[in-house]
């Protein structure tokens, strides 16, 4: 009888061997766009009728013809201008319209006018800059798929030039770090994708948007995270000063030794810092043109020398202490060129505030250009500023670089905040406590960067995968946090039959790291990827690229949670090694029948 009894489990084991496939799932939601914009090339009609009623669907690609009506890809008419401009927006989704020619800009100009919510498109640089000079609320976006590029800081400049603030580049033009950089610069990629695997990679390494004529295989491939994270621009505001140090003092404000702990120490992508000009030229590094809050001396930095005035003046923390009592080099009133050189082989980008308007501003304009240009920091360096006189001699001076309009200003839709930023091609930078997360979703959806400030509490998890960069004294209140997901290894050899299990670092800001077992999605390659519990097999084929995912729910001691995704992973796989999983499941399946087989016989 027990011998039946034993029998009769490995026949269970049997089935149970037989079943095991991928993971089980539950249904997936549809794709609610939260994460990541799709971008729907209209071919017809019928993708129109599609795509109005589809939630993971951002916005709609319209290719005008010189009637100003939208085309299909037959040149089949679709819609008119007219009456697209008033019913896009009625879905809550943005047109992005294609000027394929100079007919085609001109009949949109006619159609349009300058507070029309759309972002106009072209692979022509000179188009695109002509079409939003006209319409100063559009947004724009530069086609660059048919370029030759040599480097990040020649996609931003192109980008700019063009007063465009995204950019739409190829896979092949685009891997993470490049993305990456670009956002360092204040530039969004939308990557051309025409697969569900190319949807995923834009995923995986930090594109804004995907533009693609098959956007319901897009949705269906991100439908299994909604709640995907983009990791967002870190900016220390004025250096790290919101941390105590040992001594119960903090490092000051605008100090070069806060900057470089904000950099070094804590991770930060950008520092922002402050600057005004001395009377004798020198662009110098203080949030207040009274020097008096931040020193023990009086006066206004425009009135007075830096050399042998400003120069040999000690800066103080928030609390009033200077360090000087600790460290006889306590660091005096820093110029430019200090942060410069301190930082010259890091790799942070620089948010320069200009702080004075009018002809005032005008000067400090050009001598920070000239300060950019002797340490050769072109591909590091953007601007921002209150005053929209300082933005716009920016954009006639420097066109090629990137700038922040800052506002205190809450707007409840998108096209007043468009209003603001777009006629100076710049980024929205709103105060958190003016910040709209349905506006920030909308203007993404246009390619308008958000860039938010300045967070000292609990309300940087809220906020923080809402934007496109956030700023805060207090860089530690990111430690621990779960911001990014690196593989261990960025290529893997295993054998075909053998199983993986993908292992990756969750890390946070400062560089610290927590071990983390991973799902995987595949994303490249001629091989296939198989999931059996949390194991993974490869079959077929010579290699295949994936990108692990990481819930970060799962780990308690996160305070933002959601969908973290690695850059991509390349699987060199193994020559001569045969046998699939699904092999492997078969082979078991046979053991353990021949194993039931032989119990049975012996019993009789």
């Amino acid at each position: 009888m027990k011998k039946c009894a034993l029998a009769l489990v490995l026949f269970v084991m049997i089935f149970a061997i037989q079943s095991v496939g991928a993971k089980a799932e539950a249904q997936a939601e549809p794709y609610s766009g939260a994460g990541i914009a799709i971008i729907a090339e209209i071919k017809d009609l019928r993708d129109y009728e599609a795509v109005s009623s589809d939630g993971g669907v951002s916005a709609l690609f319209l290719d005008i013809n010189g009637a100003g009506d939208a085309v299909g890809s037959g040149g089949e008419k679709i819609a008119s201008l007219s009456f697209l401009k008033t019913e896009i927006n009625k879905n809550g989704k943005s047109a992005v319209l294609r000027l394929r020619d100079e007919t085609s800009a001109e009949a949109v100009l006619n159609e349009l006018n300058g507070d029309d919510d759309v972002t106009l498109f072209s692979e022509n640089g000179q188009r695109l800059k002509a079409a939003r000079a006209v319409l100063t609320a559009a947004s724009g976006a530069l086609d660059l798929r048919g370029e030759t590029l040599s480097d990040v800081a020649e996609i931003r400049n192109l980008g700019n030039i063009s007063m465009a603030k995204t950019v739409v580049l190829t896979r092949a033009q685009a891997d993470a770090d490049i993305v990456f950089q670009l956002k360092k610069l204040l530039i969004d990629v939308w990557l051309a994708a025409d697969t569900e695997e190319d949807a995923l990679y834009a995923v995986s390494v930090g594109c804004a948007g995907i533009l693609t004529e098959e956007f319901a295989a897009a949705a269906n491939a991100l439908s299994r995270w909604n709640d995907l994270r983009r990791k967002p621009l870190i900016v220390s505001h004025r250096g790290n000063t919101g941390v105590e140090k040992s001594d119960g003092n903090y490092l000051p404000e605008n100090s070069v030794q806060s900057a470089v702990q904000a950099v070094r120490e804590c991770g930060a992508d950008v520092i922002e810092i402050d600057v005004h000009l001395s009377k004798d030229g020198k662009v110098v590094v203080m949030h207040d043109e009274d020097i008096s809050r931040t020193t023990d001396a009086n006066g206004l930095i425009g009135e007075m020398n830096y050399t042998g005035g400003l120069d040999r003046i000690e800066i103080y923390d928030k609390g009033g202490y200077s360090s000087s009592a600790l460290d006889p080099n306590a660091e005096k009133i820093p110029l430019l060129d200090d942060f410069f050189q301190a930082l010259e082989y890091d790799d942070n980008a620089f948010y320069i505030e200009i702080k004075t308007s009018g002809d005032k501003g005008f000067a400090l304009v050009d001598e920070v250009k000239r300060t950019i240009e002797k340490f050769k920091f072109e591909d590091r360096c953007n601007f921002i500023s209150f005053f929209g006189d300082q933005i716009a001699y920016i954009r006639k001076v420097m066109p090629e670089y990137s700038a922040a309009m800052l506002s205190n200003r809450f707007y409840e839709i998108p096209i007043e905040a468009m209003r603001l930023c777009n006629p100076y091609n710049a980024v929205y930078s709103p105060s958190k406590s003016e910040l709209s997360k349905n506006v920030c979703k909308q203007l993404s959806d246009r390619g308008v960067l958000v860039s938010s400030w300045t967070y000292n509490s609990g309300d940087l998890y809220e906020d923080f995968y809402s934007v496109d960069a956030i700023t805060t004294d207090d860089l530690t209140l990111l430690n621990g946090q779960m911001l990014a997901l690196e593989a261990k290894t960025k290529k893997i050899s295993k054998k075909a039959r053998h199983a993986i299990k993908f292992k990756a670092d969750a890390v946070d800001n400062s560089g610290g790291r927590e071990e983390v077992l991973c799902d995987a999605v595949k994303i490249g390659g001629d091989a296939e990827l198989i999931s059996k519990g949390d194991a993974y097999y490869v079959s077929g084929g010579a290699e295949i690229t994936v990108s692990l995912v990481y819930r970060v729910g799962e780990a308690a001691h996160s305070e933002m949670n959601g969908v973290l995704m690695s850059a991509p992973v390349t699987l060199k796989i193994v020559s001569g090694c045969a046998g699939s999983a699904q092999g492997e499941g078969i082979l078991l399946s046979l053991v353990a029948a021949l194993c039931a087989f032989a119990i049975i016989r012996s019993k009789r």
